[in-house]
């Protein structure tokens, strides 16, 4: 009924609201500077980058994953930190890929990282943009 479609709109504005915030706290790094990628691999603040090249990192019809989008959120309210999208394969200025440069495991798929304090990178752990299950009901439990 109308209460149902209301429900459903609010849902639909929802996410439009949560895609176009999450658009615009992810920028894409792939055409930065070298220098605006030293402050977002190297500068001191805190980066989450997704490699968009990477198995998984993206939906099947090539948007990024909502688990993502939620983490730049809220790393973003939380951290004031950014989050951004490359394709970690693209030769750098210095002829290497991201993942030769920053040492990363292409293997772990996705490949996500997170760049603080000045010093290098660290991988993440692909499971972190999993949804986590919800909890088994206890054996015995009603």
């Amino acid at each position: 009924g109308g209460l149902g479609a209301v429900a459903l709109i609010l849902a639909l504005v929802g996410a439009a609201w949560n895609n176009l915030a999450a658009s615009e706290t992810v920028v894409r790094l792939d055409d930065a500077t070298p220098e605006r990628l030293q402050e977002a691999f190297f500068g001191g603040a805190p980066w989450l980058v997704l490699c968009a090249d990477s198995r998984r990192a993206l939906t099947g019809d090539g948007q990024l994953r909502e688990t993502f989008m939620e983490a730049a959120l809220l790393l973003d309210e939380s951290l004031r930190s950014r989050s951004a999208v490359m394709n970690c394969s693209a030769p750098l200025p210095s002829g290497k890929t991201v993942y030769e440069r920053l040492r990363l495991n292409a293997t772990k798929a996705p490949v996500l990282f997170l760049a603080m304090g000045g010093d290098r990178p660290v991988q993440l752990e692909p499971k972190l943009l999993k949804r986590p299950s919800p909890p088994k009901p206890k054996k015995g439990a009603k």
